[in-house]
């Protein structure tokens, strides 16, 4: 996971924002600077030694160096240049950028690839959304009329006014069907409240979920394309980016003893994710919401833990889809064979 910060960000906001103390607390967060030791920071100075030559370069550097946890630096050129951020955006992960653009530059990137990018002037907006959205929780426990309850699946559309080029949904049975599971009324939802609005490129969208456990690999792999087939049949509809289904079968042989156990229910997009106790298939019978001791968690991916959590959970994926993907025998591992997702690095 990386963030971009330039030299010229960093000015602008220290000196063009008169020293605006909202802002500065903002980007001098507790919650934020200080806890980036898990990590990459890129900044634009040549070196170390440019970067601690300057006063705000080495401000910054006495910051996310104060607890003693230091981050992964690089120093890199002048990522404001459109020609070298073209470059840096067309790589994948999970990246945010501080960078200093017009409006319309950053508009333009945000919308061809899928990354949020944030000058001094939209600072205070954009990172103010993040800061009011750094750890939501909604309870299935009350009933809808609790101003904490989980209501509808609108409740989870502020994830959507973020940019991202991935979802990824680990979820045990969100594919399987039955008299009280219909993916019409939890998989379209849900996907349908986190599909960005501001996104015209390709959106990646890989599922790790049990198909029906028992069934031959020819089961297996109609049931696959049917989902698969009724996902881009309903989704046709969204006409502003091209959205791109994988499937992937999850079995326990392949989540092996060096990886920690995929179990929980979570939904990981380039700047939050969402988690929830119950699995995302039980959230609705139909229109009806469940109302059960279960919560449903949403957090920025840059708030301390879930940056600290995400690094593992993500390299855990990647080493299941690679075993999967190498598996040898008559079995059912994915629909296409060659998944793409930016966010595992794929």
């Amino acid at each position: 996971m990386e963030i971009y910060l330039s030299k010229k960000f960093m000015e602008s906001l220290w000196f063009k924002v008169s020293f605006n103390e909202k802002e500065i607390e903002l980007f001098f967060n507790k919650k934020f600077l200080p806890h980036l030791n898990d990590c990459t920071i890129v900044f634009d100075y040549k070196s170390e030694k440019d970067m601690l030559s300057d006063d705000i370069g080495r401000l910054i550097i006495e910051e996310i160096t104060n607890n003693g946890n230091i981050p992964n630096i690089i120093y890199q050129a002048n990522f404001d240049d459109e020609k070298e951020l073209n470059e840096t955006l067309k790589k994948n992960g999970t990246k945010i950028f501080f960078v200093e653009l017009s409006n319309n530059e950053i508009l333009h990137f945000e919308q061809q690839y899928g990354y949020q990018l944030i000058s001094s002037s939209t600072f205070e907006e954009k990172f103010g959304f993040h800061k009011e959205n750094w750890n939501v929780e909604k309870l299935l426990s009350v009933h809808t009329e609790d101003s904490d309850a989980f209501k509808s699946w609108s409740d989870l559309n502020f994830v959507s006014k973020v940019p991202t080029n991935s979802i990824v949904i680990v979820d045990s049975f969100i594919l399987i069907e039955n008299s009280e599971n219909k993916i019409k009324h939890n998989l379209i939802p849900l996907l349908g409240n986190l599909i960005p609005p501001i996104y015209s490129g390709d959106l990646h969208i890989l599922i790790l979920s049990y198909l029906i456990r028992g069934k031959s690999n020819v089961e297996q792999k109609k049931i696959a394309e049917k989902i698969h087939r009724k996902l881009n049949s309903h989704f046709a509809k969204i006409k502003h980016l091209k959205i791109k289904f994988s499937i992937i079968n999850f079995d326990k042989k392949y989540n092996t003893e060096d990886q920690a156990a995929i179990h929980d229910r979570y939904v990981y997009t380039n700047y939050y994710t969402l988690q929830s106790t119950t699995g995302f298939d039980d959230l609705f019978k139909g229109s009806k919401r469940n109302i059960k001791n279960s919560r449903l968690i949403i957090r920025f991916n840059f708030e301390r833990l879930t940056l600290k959590a995400n690094n593992k959970e993500i390299k855990d994926l990647q080493d299941y889809i690679s075993k999967i993907k190498s598996a040898k025998g008559d079995y059912f591992k994915m629909i296409p064979e060659n998944i793409k997702c930016p966010l595992l690095n794929m």
